[in-house]
């Protein structure tokens, strides 16, 4: 086995399971206030939008796109502190000027949508 020898796992005896137990508060407290710190986060950012802008053409195709890491940028410089790990793009990166609602993944049970207007530079 890979993980006992590590050291990244113990047996299930009666010794671990005891001082698990004791652990237990700790780790529920620490659970509970990382979900506390996304639901703040979340209702700072109910409502939230930006404006983007980025070269286009004429038919409003953009010459680029705008990923995660853009509209991380952009929230932060607003005042909204966000990961470009917690910014959610299933369909892919922004290509296309025009408005977006985009989801924004705070913790692993809290989630919530942004808008994102894109305007050509």
């Amino acid at each position: 086995n890979f993980l006992l020898p590590q050291g990244k796992a113990l047996r299930a005896n009666e010794a671990n399971m005891a001082e698990f137990e004791k652990r237990r508060a700790e780790y529920e407290s620490k659970a509970n206030q990382q979900l506390a710190g996304a639901e703040t986060r979340k209702a700072a950012l109910e409502g939230a939008e930006i404006t983007l802008s980025a070269n286009a053409g004429p038919e409003g195709k953009l010459f680029g796109s705008i990923g995660p890491r853009e509209i991380a940028e952009a929230f932060t410089e607003a005042g909204h502190a966000l990961s470009k790990d917690e910014v959610l793009q299933p369909n892919g990166a922004i290509r296309h000027i025009g408005e977006y609602e985009v989801e924004v993944a705070l913790h692993g049970e809290v989630h919530t949508t942004v808008k994102v207007t894109v305007n050509p530079a």
